[in-house]
């Protein structure tokens, strides 16, 4: 069915926190539990719960009652299987009309036959109703925009002549194709006069390489190539911002040079455009992108911020009196805490609003009356929706529960917030949450014929001890039909990173493995995000210490449950998780089979074949060239640890892995082949450092259940 609600209200305990859905003919109701209100100062958290006592006898109540209807009307559902990877689609990238009426979202699938995703655009009434799919043409299409009146739109298909704008009159559903650059065009935004769209494309930057011989590519500079953007090499293509205007469908470029430009965001009057770019001398060696801003009509370019740390996201107050941003402090440290930045452009100040906010931040945007800024932040396991005063008094929050919010709107009567949201057991779809309301409607069903058939399991979330008693937060998933008095296999997932943080999101793998009869257990030890900055940073020059023994007691807690079988537990990880990964099987053989995906094993020649070198010379204080420095690199090498190796152990990597580079995948499968481990090797063509081809991710899970069915039934 399309549509839903949420009731956000306060968790309760019967033993444990559970969750449970509550299915009626008509909606569907969650209750699920609220974190708030309350206030975050640093890492202090003061909750102000407000517990129900006298509902939990009439909750339970109604909740057995409705079990035993629900039982009796309804069939009872399948687990998950392989078979279900193609149907999972996931909703996104909301984006409300002026009048509030409406949202447009983006609805990505994917394609055994073609191998590819599919993008289209969907739209749906706030008020409810059935959602309606607005493009037809074309396999990718994304991005949309409402123009000021919200007559129509902007985005971006590839319906003709590579990724090009598109216009389409929503009345009529008329569209006309706008842009025919070699390069294509992509985020595009409306003027607040309706009357010119900038975007972006690309230019060559000329005389950037020597020209090879034949089809010789030739370098100069240190990162010639870089995993995000398709796996580029430099050819000197650079990402700049263009002007389309609207009543002659002219097309201007608005800025050049040997640079990358992003982010845009239109000033009120349209008279200025904000964006980021990193023009700094050293510009190959860091990534210290500044705020800058550039004359619609003249094209002269100012510095509006200049900061040793990145800066990103720039957004103007609706008055244009102030520009916000997100902002770093340490050079080359990509794994330091945001904050918000405001500058009051008459006086030329600059303040810091979350100063005290120990938190990861992300997307953020003014509230439409000035007076505060929304941003998106991970906490705890979860990403949800905060506000800061522009005086920076406090952060509050103004959506919070366990779940993951990827993107977000508020609309401009700052009536209500659009929301893409999931939570583990329920794919991506969208919600719509009146401003500082528990209530969520949800007016996106894409998964919901699916959901009717399957069953999903929700996570539990746990706290243990780590290393020195610092407490870990993790979570375990268990079999659809588990029987605690039973003992069941374990698989063990490390995040990658290693500064990322495992949150309240839906997991295809994960939910798979559990319904092939897995307890499956992941956690955020020492160097994960949403836990505040010293957390997270003591992780640095030493990944084998306090996360791996945090990880260790998070295994020996889960097994002092009762439901475990020790002697048939497995772990994997991708990335940091692979390194994590082949650390482990170096130090202990309590797991009975492996699968690092993508790992970095031997962390000298990781430096030198890495797209971004200034990451372990963060994490491990400089290049390894020195003595001081490459003891530390020597420390944190897993494959010195090989003589150890006796897990069997199934390696998967992309041979397009420009981050942690296939060789390293080599070493590794090298190592374990010389000290007589059952080992294989699995190279996935054309793949990344994550993949992207539907068909390799379907291959991989599959061949992962295998390995797990070989060595753990």
């Amino acid at each position: 069915m399309e549509g839903g609600v949420d009731i956000l209200a306060p968790g309760f305990e019967i033993g444990y926190q559970f969750q449970h859905r509550l299915n009626f003919s008509l909606e569907k109701v969650e209750i699920i539990e609220y974190l708030g209100p309350q206030q975050i100062v640093g890492t202090k958290r003061i909750r102000r719960v407000r517990m129900i006592r006298k509902m939990l006898p009439i909750a339970i109540t109604i909740f057995l009652s409705i079990t035993s209807f629900n039982s009796q009307l309804f069939p009872a559902k399948r687990p998950l299987s392989m078979a279900d990877f193609y149907q999972i689609k996931t909703a996104k990238t909301p984006r409300i009309s002026p009048d509030g009426k409406w949202v447009l979202y983006v609805v990505s699938s994917m394609d055994s036959a073609s191998n590819s995703y599919r993008n289209q655009i969907w739209m749906a009434a706030v008020a409810g109703g059935p959602a309606e799919q607005v493009t037809m043409m074309g396999s990718s299409n994304h991005s949309p925009a409402w123009s000021p009146d919200g007559r129509t739109i902007v985005y971006v298909s590839n319906a003709e002549a590579g990724s090009q704008l598109w216009l389409m009159n929503l009345v009529t559903r008329e569209t006309q194709r706008l842009t025919d650059l070699p390069q294509g065009a992509w985020e595009p935004v409306w003027s607040p006069d309706g009357k010119k769209i900038a975007f972006l494309s690309e230019t060559k930057f000329e005389g950037r390489n020597p020209k090879g011989l034949y089809d010789i590519k030739v370098f100069t500079h240190l990162r010639y190539r870089w995993w995000y953007d398709d796996n580029r090499y430099d050819e000197g293509w650079r990402s700049h911002i263009f002007i389309l205007d609207l009543p002659t469908k002219a097309i201007r470029q608005l800025t050049d040079g040997d640079w990358f430009d992003n982010e845009i965001s239109f000033s009120p009057d349209g008279k200025f455009i904000a964006f980021v770019s990193n023009r700094t001398e050293d510009r190959e060696n860091n990534i210290d992108t500044d705020i800058w801003v550039v004359n619609v009509e003249t094209g002269v370019v100012e510095k509006a911020f200049e900061n040793t740390g990145p800066d990103y996201s720039p957004a103007w107050s609706p008055d244009g009196k102030y520009l916000a941003w997100r902002s770093t402090f340490r050079y080359n440290y990509e794994s330091d805490n945001y904050d918000i930045m405001v500058k009051d452009l008459k006086k030329g100040t600059v303040r810091n609003l979350t100063e005290q906010f120990d938190r990861v931040i992300y997307q953020l945007a003014w509230y439409p009356n000035g007076k505060e800024i929304l941003f998106l932040a991970g906490d705890q396991g979860n990403y949800n929706l905060y506000a800061v005063a522009r005086s920076g008094d406090r952060v509050l929050p103004v959506v919070e529960a366990r779940q993951r919010i990827r993107q977000w709107e508020i609309s401009r009567d700052r009536k209500f917030l659009a929301l893409a949201r999931s939570k583990v057991n329920l794919p991506e779809e969208i919600y719509i949450v009146p401003y500082r309301q528990k209530t969520v409607q949800r007016i996106s069903g894409v998964n919901d014929a699916l959901l009717e058939q399957v069953a999903l399991v929700d996570a539990i979330t746990v706290t243990f001890e780590g290393e020195g008693g610092t407490p870990i937060q993790g979570w375990y998933l268990t079999p659809p039909d588990f029987d605690p008095s039973k003992k069941y296999p374990l698989i063990l997932n490390i995040h990658g990173g290693p500064q990322l943080m495992y949150s309240n999101q839906f997991d295809f793998e994960f939910q798979l493995t559990a319904a092939n009869g897995y307890v499956v257990f992941y956690c955020n030890p020492r160097g994960s995000f949403g836990y505040g900055q010293a957390f997270t940073d003591e992780i640095n020059r030493d990944y084998g210490g306090s996360c791996y023994r945090d990880i260790i007691a998070g295994i020996d807690y889960m097994i002092s449950l009762g439901s475990i079988d020790e002697n048939r537990m497995g772990v994997t990880g991708l990335s940091f998780g692979g390194w994590m990964t082949t650390w482990i099987i170096g130090h202990t053989d309590r797991f009975k089979a492996a699968i690092p995906m993508a790992p970095f094993v031997n962390m000298f020649s990781f430096y030198g074949t890495t797209d971004e070198q200034f990451f372990p010379e963060w994490d491990f204080g400089g290049t390894p060239y020195y003595p001081e420095t490459r003891a530390i690199y020597e420390k944190n090498s897993p494959l010195n640890h090989a003589a150890n190796f006796k897990t069997p152990t199934l390696i998967l990597h992309g041979e397009a892995d420009w981050r942690c580079h296939i060789t390293e995948g080599e070493q590794l499968f090298t190592a374990l082949k010389k000290m007589g481990v059952p080992a294989v090797m699995a190279r996935f063509p054309n793949e990344p450092h994550v993949f992207e081809q539907p068909n390799h991710i379907e291959a991989a899970l599959r061949m992962k259940l295998d390995w797990w069915k070989q060595y753990l039934d």
